[in-house]
């Protein structure tokens, strides 16, 4: 009986043990910079071009709306023709807003133009009040390379000049580039050495 009894405890010992850890929350694992990259297609007519980046910047805030929400500190945007790029710097102006509520402190980088922080009001709750957006193109790849390795010909000397003269402050610790095909669609490979790259079909909260 005695043993029965201990090994009765035993195995509810065990039992609310393994209950209390099914009840734990999984950590979530966030990558400080996050990358996205864009396949936006130019070949057709004037308007398919043009409904092509209108929906890929709606996608573009869709992303920063995610990583606001999950605590992500920089995302970099990137299309092969800056056509994301410029669309997606003057979008953003239309959603600012003076409601002080669920506001993202947002602020834009991008070579060719001045930084600049935008109060911009979203409909989802936020983690972070703070977002550092890099918008990227063609030009902070090769042409960004040749320029930064006037001031040094080593891997670190060509690093600290392009994170001084180019709007990435890091190297992008995720890429995910929205394509059919397994291509980087472009992207500046200097920047992704030592990054984790995805290829999705569609934006979603996956």
């Amino acid at each position: 009986t005695f043993v029965l009894l201990h090994i009765s405890y035993q195995i509810w010992i065990w039992s609310c043990y393994l209950c209390s850890r099914r009840k734990q929350q999984v950590p979530r694992v966030v990558p400080p910079h996050f990358a996205a990259a864009f396949d936006i297609s130019t070949q057709g007519s004037t308007e398919i071009t043009t409904a092509r980046v209108n929906r890929a910047v709606k996608d573009a805030i869709f992303l920063i709306n995610q990583c606001a929400e999950y605590g992500v500190s920089q995302i970099s945007i990137f299309d092969k023709d800056g056509l994301l790029a410029a669309a997606l710097y003057d979008s953003l102006y239309h959603y600012i807003s003076t409601s002080q509520d669920s506001n993202i402190s947002l602020t834009l980088a991008w070579a060719n133009k001045p930084v600049q922080t935008l109060e911009i009001a979203t409909d989802i709750p936020v983690k972070s009040k703070a977002l550092r957006v890099n918008l990227l193109n063609a030009h902070d790849d090769k042409p960004a390379i040749a320029a930064a390795a006037q001031w040094g010909h080593t891997v670190e000397s060509v690093s600290n000049t392009l994170r001084k003269r180019g709007p990435l402050l890091s190297d992008p610790d995720v890429l995910a580039v929205q394509t059919k095909t397994r291509t980087l669609c472009g992207f500046p490979c200097w920047y992704i050495r030592t990054t984790s790259v995805l290829f999705v079909d569609s934006w979603d909260k996956r």
